[in-house]
């Protein structure tokens, strides 16, 4: 291993050397050396990107050394793009960086071929007018941009990108494609050569037992979850003692068919028009793909090349390695026929032969059955009053706890910087906040949104004025430093669109939110390509991890009832977090119904596992709720009993008067004084009593509103609970049922525990037999000796 594999070697597993080499080859721009600017470099010139440089033509200043990490006291004055540059590489010698002392938009006017140099522009709180010039040269040189700002605790970043064309996806369900219903002829031959024994591969034993089920049911092979479970019978009756290979074969029988054909997904991709119809723009991608197609539709009859991968097996070396030799030989002849067709199709285009190696398309054709192409908007579109997302904004701004609010306090902040040429609260939050919402009102009329802006973030934006935090510029930076590296090496799926860090929200329900505005938050009914369902999937992990950190709020929450801490403030507190979490399970909800109509088996197993991983997560809600409601219902009680021990301490009001008014009759006219300032002073008690009471009244019809709003939360939650159990029950024939399987093996460790006991005994008392017997042996064995030495 040499001293760079060594040196990137934990990164080199996630993205191999390939995509290493291709991120030492990149060079990315950053315009304006902010804190979050600075995060950004750092996370990727730590991992070894070939080289930077830096757009900045402003001095360190006293406030870049208070929240940008890589510049210190001795740097103010100096300007900010070399300094930040020299520290930068101090963190990786291997990388260039370079700085350029120039505003960005002298580049733009100047030298627009400039950024032609990048493989990806970042740029951070840079002006409305710059975002949209810097947009349109980019979208016109097909480079991708990246928009953005960090302010006191939010964040925001826009992704721009005409086309990504990513070959290794890496999805989280990857299923091996074995053609065990579509046999190549190299298998089929190598599998009636093999005998089956103990020390073959499973998928051998699996192959020959296919065949005999599929002999027996007329050439078809097995769909449902009944005919494999015949399948994994027919497994079983043919195991004598414990087999390894054939329990693996067992085991394997759900997840080994449906390989082969193309998704929806990549179907598409091979329908694109871009495919169809390549020309002397077509990149290497769309090359690849049409010789992809075209070998889909002649020599592959339908089904994609193979990919010559296969899973661990339990087998002896040779049996291994022998069917691994026959799969990795048709993947070399699946991929030797796209490769002379690719070459083909670059002489017809003019194009030279080492735009496509070798190696490429074995790459290619190795992931086929995951690639994906990523197409974006164009961010100078927002500004357009006839934006055609309009109706999705207006959506988002009516949804409860969404961040589309976010979104738009955001924008116009860069409308506000426009205009008055500063950042809203610099000068005072007060007449600022009120810019801020007239300016979010004009942009919103002008999309013809009637909802306003909340009048809380139009404040929060305005109290940091401007100002960015390191910790949260460190955090965005981390997460845009990731999409980069997945835009440059072209593996994974970048972010859609935007991405909102809301840290606030994070402070009061220990969750990092995001949204997604390409997006549909609300869901799609219609999901039953692989690519949508993984988005949504997506969205449901991180509402999940959501729900368990606010649970968890809200459980220290309901702890500090009746404490020092307990105060209306908590409550408050603990009521607009358990209403954002209903909402949250209430949308969560709606998108694992919209999981269900995917057919994939994976996917499906996918989906029970949210189901499952959700349903724990409502168990910790519904019994956070309870426990509240218990204390609520407690605390309403004593309040009630106190009440009425206070009220039998005190006379009536009437019995009261009634006293006075007849003293009054018996006194001399001299005593009316007296009893004038004793009826006043009576009075105003007696109003402060109603008074108190009132209030003690009020609070307590509060507490009971809670108490009720607790009790149909509750409820509602029951019935997510009935909908999740019909979705379960709808899947349920499909999975096998793990817990039962603990079971049986529990039964089985202890079974087997026990026969260890006694054969452990048993072996202990044979050898005390054994012992004895050596012993008797030997005392005959003496006085035989012993007789014969006395004859003589």
């Amino acid at each position: 291993m040499s001293d760079k594999s060594r040196k990137y070697d934990r990164q080199i597993r996630l993205w191999g050397e390939h995509g290493q080499t291709v991120l030492e080859n990149a060079q990315i721009c950053l315009i304006n050396a902010t804190a979050l600017g600075t995060e950004i470099l750092k996370g990727i010139v730590l991992p070894g990107i070939g080289g930077f440089t830096i757009v900045d033509n402003r001095p360190v200043t006293e406030e870049d050394v208070g929240c940008n990490f890589f510049l210190d006291l001795d740097s103010v004055g100096q300007p900010r793009a070399k300094r930040c540059m020299q520290l930068l590489q101090e963190l990786n010698p291997d990388v260039n960086g370079d700085y350029v002392d120039e505003h960005v938009e002298q580049l733009i006017d100047g030298q627009p071929d400039f950024f032609r140099n990048f493989d990806v522009v970042v740029a951070t709180s840079i002006s409305e007018r710059t975002i949209m010039r810097l947009s349109n040269v980019l979208w016109e040189q097909n480079i991708p941009l990246i928009v953005a700002r960090s302010v006191g605790f939010y964040g925001v970043a826009r992704l721009q990108l005409r086309e990504h064309c990513v070959i290794e996806t890496h999805p989280d369900n990857k299923q091996t494609d074995l053609r065990l219903e579509h046999p190549f002829e190299g298998l089929r031959k190598h599998m009636e050569e093999t005998v089956v024994t103990n020390k073959v591969p499973w998928l051998v034993v699996l192959y020959k037992v296919l065949q005999e089920w599929v002999d027996a049911h007329e050439g078809r092979y097995p769909a449902s979850y009944r005919e494999k479970t015949e399948v994994r019978d027919l497994i079983h009756a043919k195991m004598d003692g414990e087999q390894e290979n054939l329990e693996e074969a067992a085991k394997a029988v759900n997840s080994s068919f449906g390989g082969g054909k193309p998704s929806s997904a990549v179907r598409e991709i091979l329908e694109d028009d871009r495919c169809v119809n390549v020309n002397t723009e077509s990149n290497a991608f769309w090359i690849m793909a049409r010789a992809l197609k075209d070998f889909v539709d002649n020599e592959g009859n339908g089904l994609l090349p193979v990919p010559g991968v296969l899973p661990d097996m339990t087998a002896d070396t040779n049996s291994y390695i022998g069917l691994q030799t026959v799969y990795r030989n048709q993947a070399a002849h699946d991929a030797e026929i796209v490769f002379r067709r690719s070459r083909q199709l670059l002489k017809e285009l003019n194009k030279p032969n080492d735009l496509i190696t070798d190696r490429d398309v074995r790459l290619f054709c190795r992931e086929a059955a995951n690639i994906a192409v990523v197409r974006g908007t164009k961010i100078t579109d927002e500004f357009d009053k006839g934006y055609h997302r309009t109706a999705h904004i207006a959506s988002g701004l009516e949804t409860p706890n969404s961040l589309m609010g976010h979104y738009i306090v955001l924008r116009a902040l860069d409308r506000f910087q426009a205009d008055y040429g500063c950042l809203p609260g610099e000068n005072e939050a007060e007449s600022d906040t009120n810019g801020m919402k007239s300016l979010a009102a004009k942009m919103l009329s002008e999309w013809g949104i009637g909802t306003p802006l909340s009048d809380d973030l139009a404040y929060e934006i305005c109290r940091y004025g401007g100002a960015e935090i390191h910790s949260i510029s460190a955090y965005l930076g981390g997460c845009i430093a990731h999409e980069l590296i997945k835009l440059v090496t072209r593996q994974y799926r970048p972010f859609d669109n935007t991405s909102i860090a809301d840290k606030p929200t994070m402070l009061v329900t220990q969750s990092m939110s995001y949204a997604s505005f390409d997006n549909n938050a609300t869901g799609n009914s219609n999901i039953t390509n692989e690519a949508d369902f993984q988005k949504t999937a997506q969205i449901v992990v991180a509402s999940i991890q959501k729900i368990q950190q606010n649970v968890s709020s809200m459980q220290r929450m309901v702890n500090q009832f009746g404490t020092a801490q307990d105060s209306p403030e908590l409550k408050q507190q603990l009521h607009q977090i358990r209403s954002y979490t209903q909402q949250l399970i209430s949308d969560t909800t709606n998108q694992l119904n919209d999981l269900v109509n995917c057919k994939e088996r994976h996917l499906k197993i996918q989906r029970d596992r949210l189901v499952d991983e959700f349903s724990a997560v409502l168990n910790a809600f519904q019994a956070v709720q309870r426990k509240t409601v218990d204390l609520e219902k407690n605390a309403v009680r004593q309040a009630r009993q106190a009440s009425g021990a206070a009220t039998t301490l005190h006379k009536p009001p009437g019995s009261h008067h009634s006293s006075m008014g007849s003293s009054y009759n018996n006194t001399s006219s001299n005593s009316g004084s007296m009893f004038e300032d004793n009826f006043i002073t009576g009075s105003r008690g007696q109003t402060q009593e109603q008074l108190q009471e009132e209030i003690d009244l009020q609070a307590l019809e509060e507490q009971e509103r809670t108490i009720r709003e607790l009790e149909e939360n509750i409820v509602s939650v029951n019935e997510i609970y009935k909908k999740l159990g019909a979705l379960v029950y709808e899947q349920s024939h499909q999975v096998d049922s793990i817990e039962a399987s603990v079971e049986q093996t529990s039964v089985f460790v202890s079974e087997g525990v026990q026969q260890l006991k006694q054969a452990s005994h048993y072996q202990n008392k044979a050898r005390k037999k054994k012992l004895i017997l050596a012993l008797i042996a030997a005392a005959i064995l003496a006085f035989i000796i012993l007789i014969i030495i006395l004859k003589h």
